[in-house]
């Protein structure tokens, strides 16, 4: 049974890049228990690699190892660092076609939370003139790129943000939640990504025309993703490779 669930946590690295050391094999034993309640590990094994169904279970077992909680405006300082100006002029002077837009790009975005705080941040910076910014948020698990795109928050989430900047940018519902309003949803753009596997995003953000099966990413399955100097104004480490769950 152990050197089943050593396979799983293979599995699991070489399909997503998301280490899962013999430490926290418990916690994959209850994602496993959740995903798939009537196989152990030695079945899940079999299922995901000889069924034609395999790979939907692998990806719902993504889905639960992946580290989905964030907030708005979590890391504040860092935001301050980000010359959303100086930006847009090194774009300009480089001439390119695309030079009036800074286009950024939040891999392992999560429920989207860091990829709607970087147009708000990016809103605040140009104010008030429209900011000449296009987010693409994208992440390993389609659950998670769901709820980004539906960008409903509870009171937890936008903690952070003060009460006059929620009645600019978000929309309070019935229930207590908020939802982001029209200004940040034109700015932004979620699709799903895989960084072990997928190349670099060609487009970054809902101006684009391009078209692919997978919104503005062309995966790749395998192989070493091309540069895209440019093309990312601002990058954090992604959560896709953190181990889980947190420590």
């Amino acid at each position: 049974m152990t050197r089943c669930l050593a396979q799983v946590s293979a599995l699991v690295r070489e399909e997503a890049g998301i280490v899962l050391p013999a430490h926290r094999h418990g916690a994959l034993r209850a994602a496993l228990r959740r995903v798939a309640p009537g196989l152990d590990s030695c079945a899940f094994v079999r299922e995901a690699t000889r069924r034609p169904g395999g790979r939907e279970l692998v990806d719902r077992l993504i889905d639960e190892v992946t580290v989905q909680e964030s907030s708005f405006l979590r890391d504040r300082a860092q935001l301050d660092l980000i010359d959303w100006r100086g930006l847009r002029a090194a774009g300009q002077a480089a001439g390119t076609s695309t030079s009036h837009l800074v286009r950024v790009w939040s891999s392992g975005c999560a429920h989207g939370e860091e990829a709607y705080t970087l147009a708000l941040h990016a809103c605040e910076a140009f104010a008030p003139l429209p900011a000449p910014v296009s987010v693409l948020g994208t992440d390993i698990s389609a659950r998670a790129v769901a709820a980004a795109s539906a960008g409903r928050y509870g009171k937890r989430a936008i903690r952070a943000v003060s009460a006059h900047t929620r009645k600019q940018y978000f929309e309070q519902q019935s229930d207590g939640t908020y939802l982001v309003g029209d200004r940040l949803r034109a700015m932004v753009r979620f699709a799903r990504h895989n960084l072990a596997h997928d190349p670099f995003p060609r487009c970054c953000g809902p101006r684009s025309r391009r078209r692919s099966p997978h919104g503005p990413c062309r995966p790749r399955r395998r192989g070493r993703p091309p540069g895209c100097a440019g093309r990312s104004a601002a990058r954090r480490p992604s959560r896709e490779r953190r181990g889980w769950p947190p420590r």
